[in-house]
């Protein structure tokens, strides 16, 4: 189906129109207040900062298992004796504190009092020698002056101290002994963000069998010079790059993938300072072919997903683009659409591809970071999720033939937040596809809600609406519940799994084979030394809006973190369908400022390992050596043009146990994933039934598959019994 040039052109008038009435509005509502309501929200903004440091105070000591330390003075010496005396019990049992960090939770002011309720996350080692993570609570009032702002500590009580996990470690860090150390480099043309002054993207990374030797390599982006990593069977990882023909090249983002349906997967880079670039696998020879296949239009890439939109067979390419960070303003910063455009590249099947992004309907200019096609509504075809910064995520409805129609609100999808991140799985195990997607979790969404808030009079009266925006957006990252149609709701758990720090990539697996899919999301800001400045910038951000929008200002962090200083996050999902996040516990929770993510079976043992592309550090390898069920791996082999089957949905039954996976790309924030299909069995020994679903609706299934192997399996209509000597299965 395609849209008359007319109803195209009314709907570009429209967007014109629309975005002059939302500059407008966004304009009149950032505009300053007056001085006296801007006076009562800095005395306030004063009193939170001093809140603040005096909770880092409190938690330095406890980092160095000292309550001593914790000053007092002539007016609050019997509370400070108190704090030192319950700080003093609450550690009682520790043999090390490694991390604690504080958070504002909530505030509440009264006419000269300030009520903060903080919350502090402890990890550390017990006296029994196990690993612990605990959540410390404590409430807090000051005595505070409205004019000057200043505090005075009048009450601190401990309310609580929650035991979130305890065990051993069952991630080791493995970089340096595999040889994958390397620290990403910043690009030599990086400019000033039009927010926070010299950051940018990041680096992803990608799973990939460059060799087709069938063991999962790794091309690493970097600011300068991408690394291409041969795996040596599992043990080591090799740079190959010059090798395999790669030139040294800036790659922010990266998506491997058969564009020419040979069998060999090829690879996309992606960058926020030049244009996208593809090379062609020629058997382990990478040679570049842009300009050939008709690419290299995106010129603000940041990820990219593959899949057959159309139906023909082969796969086709999206790009997504985010605004020029180092230009202009996302904005409206609760809904920008003044970014570049994505592009829907068809794949013509001959080795070039054509924009087809207009005519689709998938052209947003959102700040788009990431994105993953997924069959969401049950039709058989790829659906597309977009996750935006600044705003609301997208969500596109495939109607057949290269054509898709926006459907967020009817799907229930309008994530609002700074969209960083989206992962498609089914984690409750119904058949149906549910989403993932990666925000800021950040406690100062209060800094909104104040009642002085800087806001000119027509922002007073549409506060209401705006405040409830911006409060939304960070609150952390979000798990939606496909309910059948294309219909989605966001999951009752979201306490368990929201609070994913300032997440980046976070994605679905099935870390211990339990048969349950558990949560992955790495996070981390901006690194640096001493008291975060998560709560300035926000405060500072609200402030002086207007001067950053016209780039007279941005923020300066002197080499503080900016929610920096916060581990990586693993959800584990238990039997009942909960959530626990036991990132320290399992080893999985490194500090540094994770971006992208790739998880695949590295070593061939049965289980995933994590490779982590840090921000401006070393690179994270984590190999997975705990205990661990039994395990299917798949690995499909599909039509000519679609080599590896993207698209298939495979269902594995075992006994009592029911699971649905789809083959993608892409899918991680600027990287992508193992295309091998994982499936973890518990206590299970075989697999009774596994059916696939390829992309053209040919249904092929197989039974009574043992446990513990990697299958390669060819498309074919034949349904049949295990047999490892029978064509199209293979170990």
């Amino acid at each position: 189906m395609r849209t008359h040039p007319c109803l195209r052109a009314n709907r570009a008038m429209s967007r014109v129109v629309l975005g002059s009435v939302l500059l407008l509005s966004y304009t009149l509502l950032l505009y300053p207040s007056g001085c006296a309501s801007r006076e009562k929200f800095f005395g306030r903004s004063a009193a939170l900062l001093a809140a603040r440091d005096h909770a880092e105070l409190i938690a330095a000591a406890a980092r160095k298992m000292n309550p001593s330390i914790i000053p007092g003075d002539e007016g609050n010496e019997e509370i400070a004796a108190r704090i030192r005396s319950d700080l003093g019990r609450r550690l009682g049992h520790w043999t090390e504190v490694i991390g604690c960090r504080p958070r504002l939770t909530a505030v509440r002011f009264d006419e000269d009092s300030l009520e903060v309720e903080i919350e502090s996350e402890v990890e550390g080692r017990l006296s029994d020698g196990r690993r612990a993570s605990y959540l410390w609570t404590d409430r807090v009032v000051y005595r505070f002056d409205q004019r000057t702002g200043q505090t005075t500590l009048v009450d601190w009580t401990g309310t609580g101290s929650t035991e979130i996990a305890t065990g051993p470690p069952v991630y080791r860090d493995g970089t340096v002994e595999a040889g994958l150390d390397n620290i990403v480099q910043r690009p030599d043309r990086v400019l000033d963000n039009r927010i926070v002054a010299g950051l940018w993207s990041g680096c992803g990374a990608a799973a990939i069998d460059y060799d087709r030797d069938g063991w999962m390599d790794i091309f690493a982006g970097d600011g300068r010079r991408s690394i291409l990593y041969r795996n040596i069977k599992g043990k080591r990882f090799e740079d190959v790059t010059g090798v395999a023909g790669l030139p040294d090249l800036l790659a922010t983002g990266v998506l491997a993938f058969d564009y020419d349906g040979d069998g060999w997967t090829d690879l996309l880079t992606l960058s926020h300072f030049g244009r996208e670039r593809l090379f062609r696998n020629h058997e382990g020879r990478l040679e570049e072919v842009t300009d050939a296949a008709r690419l290299g239009k995106a010129r603000k890439g940041t990820s990219a997903a593959a899949a057959d939109i159309d139906g023909d067979g082969d796969l086709d390419l999206y790009v997504m683009q985010s605004g020029d960070y180092f230009a202009v303003q996302g904005t409206p910063p609760w809904n920008a659409r003044n970014g570049y455009p994505n592009i829907l590249y068809r794949n013509e099947g001959d080795g070039t591809f054509t924009d087809i992004s207009e005519s689709a309907s998938v052209d947003t200019t959102a700040w788009s970071l990431a994105g993953a096609f997924g069959d969401l509504d049950d039709d058989g075809d790829p659906d597309l999720y977009v996750a935006n910064d600044f705003g609301l995520n997208q969500y596109f409805e495939n109607l057949g033939g290269g054509e898709f129609r926006e459907a967020t609100a009817r799907a229930g999808l309008g994530d609002r937040g700074y969209g960083m991140g989206v992962s498609i799985g089914d984690y409750d195990r119904d058949g149906r596809l549910d989403l993932y997607t990666s925000n800021i979790d950040s406690p100062y969404g209060f800094v909104y809600e104040d009642p002085d808030l800087p806001l000119p009079w027509l922002g007073r009266i549409f506060r209401w609406r705006i405040v409830p925006y911006f409060v939304k957006m960070m609150q952390g990252n979000t798990l939606f519940r496909g309910l059948g149609d294309g219909r989605f709701e966001e999951a009752p758990v979201r306490d368990d799994v929201s609070r994913g720090g300032w997440a980046w990539a976070g994605s679905f697996l099935d870390f211990d084979n339990d048969g349950n899919l558990d949560i992955y999301s790495p996070n981390g800001f901006e690194p640096g030394i001493g008291v975060d400045s998560s709560l300035e910038f926000f405060i500072d951000s609200v402030c002086n809006w207007e001067r950053y929008l016209k780039g007279e200002k941005v923020f300066e962090t002197d080499g503080r973190p900016l929610q920096g200083a916060e581990r990586n996050r693993l959800f584990r999902q238990t039997p009942e369908g909960a959530f626990h996040e036991i990132g320290f516990v399992s080893g999985a929770g490194e500090t540094a400022c994770a971006r992208g993510l790739v998880i695949a079976d590295f070593d061939r043992d049965g289980d995933l390992d994590l490779y982590l592309r840090n921000y401006e550090a070393r690179s994270t390898y984590l190999v997975y050596e705990g205990k661990k069920g039994h395990w299917l791996q798949v690995d499909l082999v599909g039509d000519r043009k679609n080599s590896a089957g993207v698209g298939a949905r495979v269902i594995a039954v075992a006994g009592d146990l029911k699971q649905t996976r789809e083959a993608f790309t892409g899918q991680s924030y600027l990287s992508g994933h193992s295309p091998i299909l994982h499936f973890g069995l518990g206590e299970r020994e075989r697999v009774d039934l596994l059916e696939i679903r390829w992309p053209d609706g040919t249904v092929q299934r197989i039974r009574e598959i043992p446990a513990d192997r990697r299958l390669t399996i060819r498309k074919s209509a034949e349904d049949r019994r295990f047999d490892q000597s029978q064509s199209g299965i293979s170990r």
